[in-house]
């Protein structure tokens, strides 16, 4: 994991305590499957509800999914574009 990150980041990640760097690396390990068992779900689930109460946690997760979207080539710059003005659009329709 630590391959897709800045130096910075890796930094970041390498100070973290041993139980949350094992669960952000098994988090990760999940995301790159192409299907999940029953178990492997419950066990990601465990960790995303984990998260709602832990923000150090929760801000790894987003950032693991962020990787792994762009690697995905899910968050090209046109589509980033579009999800930006789909955003703009919604807001304009419930603030009106």
């Amino acid at each position: 994991m630590t391959k897709l990150l800045s130096p910075i980041e890796t930094e970041k990640f390498k100070r973290l305590a041993s139980k949350p760097k094992s669960l952000l690396q098994h988090y990760y390990e999940l995301t790159n499957l192409s299907e999940l068992s029953k178990h492997e779900a419950e066990q990601m689930e465990k960790i995303l509800e984990r998260a709602e109460s832990d923000d150090l946690l929760n801000y790894w997760i987003e950032k693991i999914d962020r990787l792994v979207y762009e690697d995905l080539g899910l968050l090209t710059e046109e589509k980033l574009d579009y999800y930006e003005k789909q955003k703009t659009r919604g807001k304009e329709f419930f603030v009106n």
